[in-house]
């Protein structure tokens, strides 16, 4: 089932423990690791594979982990899943991308063209049950190949990482929506109601995610 970030309950106080670039940091090694505690020596053997992007989660993961311990933890190589990709039947692929019905389907057409040995699907926030069902249907519909294992069979993992933002110190993070605040409040009373709909479901994502990452069951958010 789908990894579900929400926040464990805490008494001790959240100023005095915060450091949500470290929490992110560990999520992602997590995620590198297949879902294992995240240890790493020169005697343990490394399971190598490839890690697919999207946009919002390139930028998420370039000041958080260097290619070093990227290479550290098996990652040979990082692509964008929004490019062509070559086949390599015998690593793993670890995809970290946004939940939509875009990157849902470039995922299970992977699955359908057997492009990895395995394939482990990572949410930067939580998917909503209508991305979930049409990336089942993807799968399930992809005609068999011979000699190759079904596209659901490919699909070992599916999980919510709640990541999606960026940490650029331990109290410090965005949420990448710069220019489109500053394009609302600069239109005022004249930007479309659908447009401040989005953005504010883009805050509210975030700053779950967020949330999630330090472990705050109760957030308070304060307005200047």
């Amino acid at each position: 089932a789908p990894e579900r970030g929400y926040a464990k309950d805490s008494a001790a106080p959240l100023q005095t423990k915060m450091d949500i670039r470290k929490q992110q940091k560990q999520a992602i090694l997590k995620m590198l690791a297949l879902n294992e505690d995240d240890e790493t020596s020169a005697e343990a053997p490394i399971d190598w594979k490839v890690l697919i992007l999207d946009e919002p989660c390139r930028e998420l993961l370039a000041p958080l982990v260097s290619v070093n311990e990227l290479r550290a933890r098996g990652v040979t190589l990082h692509a964008p899943i929004e490019s062509p990709r070559d086949a390599l039947g015998d690593v793993a692929a670890v995809y970290l991308c946004r939940p939509s019905a875009a990157n849902a389907a470039r995922i299970a057409k992977d699955a359908a063209q057997a492009l990895y040995g395995a394939l482990h699907c990572n949410w930067s926030r939580r998917a909503e049950r209508k991305v979930l069902e049409g990336f089942a249907r993807e799968l399930a519909a992809a005609p068999p190949r011979e000699g190759l294992p079904a596209a659901e069979d490919l699909v070992r993992s599916v999980w919510d990482r709640h990541v999606d933002f960026v940490a650029l110190e331990p109290r410090l993070f965005h949420l990448r929506l710069q220019r489109r605040l500053k394009e609302v409040c600069g239109a005022g009373l004249a930007a479309p109601e659908r447009v401040l709909e989005e953005v504010a479901e883009e805050v509210a994502a975030g700053l779950f995610c967020a949330c999630a990452a330090v472990g705050a069951a109760r957030p308070l958010v304060v307005l200047p």
